[in-house]
C-alpha cells in the first residue's frame, strides 16, 4: 500500500485519543501537543471532524485548556454521544 502522507484538506474525519474528555469537547492528552499541531494543520483548508472515543470513567467535569488546545466535535462513550454544540472553529 502507498504511503501517501495527509496535507490540509485531506482528511475529513479524525479518531484523537485522550485520557479524559469533558461535555466542552475538551480533551486531556500526552501533554506534547502531537495532536493539536496536528490538528491545527490540517484545519488550514478545512477542519475535519473531531471525534473521541474513550471510556466513560474519562469523563471529567472539566479540563484545563490553553490556546492551542483542539476540541473535539462529539464524545463517544459506551454510556452516551455526547455532540459539542459550541465548538469555536480554529
Amino acid at each position: 500500500m502507498p504511503n501517501i502522507p495527509a496535507v490540509p484538506g485531506s482528511i475529513d474525519l479524525m479518531i484523537v485519543p485522550g485520557l479524559a474528555f469533558d461535555a466542552s469537547g475538551n480533551r486531556l492528552g500526552q501533554g506534547k501537543g502531537y495532536y493539536d499541531r496536528f490538528i491545527e494543520k490540517m484545519s488550514v483548508a478545512r477542519p475535519p471532524i473531531l471525534i473521541a472515543v474513550g471510556l466513560d470513567c474519562q469523563m471529567v467535569d472539566s479540563i484545563p485548556v490553553q490556546a492551542f488546545d483542539q476540541a473535539v466535535d462529539k464524545v463517544l462513550l459506551p454510556s452516551q454521544a455526547i455532540v459539542v454544540k459550541h465548538k469555536q472553529a480554529s
